[in-house]
């Protein structure tokens, strides 16, 4: 099964550490292979859990979001170096990318929503808001990508990419147009 890796506008919003959030670009393109390759082996990435913890509310734990640990690379090399296999369940961090997966016609499609550092074992305790506010965009994402599979034609004119020169300017000019009415939540997801 291929995977789509879309980042949601909150990506960047919570992490704190300056240099991290200059990095944001490469950390996505990170986990996007991460995603795409469907192993865990060659990645700085250890545990990938829902919020199923005992103090998480039923609303978080019945939402399709998820979370993945993310390491430092150097770090992640010199413990795979002393122990040779790696324990991924095992493998926590500060560093959190807060993300949902969605499965249609055999396609996944998953949206990176927040990347959250540091401290994401306590901001995911003292934020509920925020984390609520992760698990609407993540229904937002959801429903998108159900309409977007109901009409796979106008979809296509999302991508900018799409258009021919042999495409009718005036039709493309106002099937543009309607985009944002037909698909009322794609100026939130970037597939980068």
């Amino acid at each position: 099964m291929s995977s789509r890796v879309f980042k949601s506008p909150l990506f960047e919003t919570y992490m704190q550490v300056p240099e991290l959030r200059q990095a944001s670009k490469t950390l996505f393109e990170d986990f996007k292979a991460y995603i795409q390759k469907g192993s865990q082996d060659d990645f700085a990435f250890g545990r990938d859990s829902k919020y199923d913890h005992g103090d998480s509310p039923d609303w978080l734990r019945s939402s399709s979001l998820r979370h993945v640990h993310v390491l430092p690379l150097e770090d992640f090399k010199k413990k795979r170096a002393a122990s040779g296999k790696i324990d991924k369940f095992r493998i926590v961090s500060e560093l959190h990318i807060i993300y949902c997966s969605v499965n249609v016609n055999n396609q996944n499609y998953v949206c990176a929503i927040a990347g959250v550092c540091p401290d994401a074992h306590n901001f995911a305790k003292q934020h509920k808001d925020v984390l609520r506010k992760c698990v609407e965009i993540a229904e937002k994402f959801e429903t998108h990508i159900h309409d977007l599979s109901r009409k796979p034609t106008l979809a296509s004119y999302l991508n900018p990419h799409h258009i021919a020169a042999s495409h009718n300017p005036i039709k493309a000019a106002i099937i543009r147009a309607l985009l944002p009415i037909i698909f009322p939540h794609s100026h939130m997801f970037v597939e980068d």
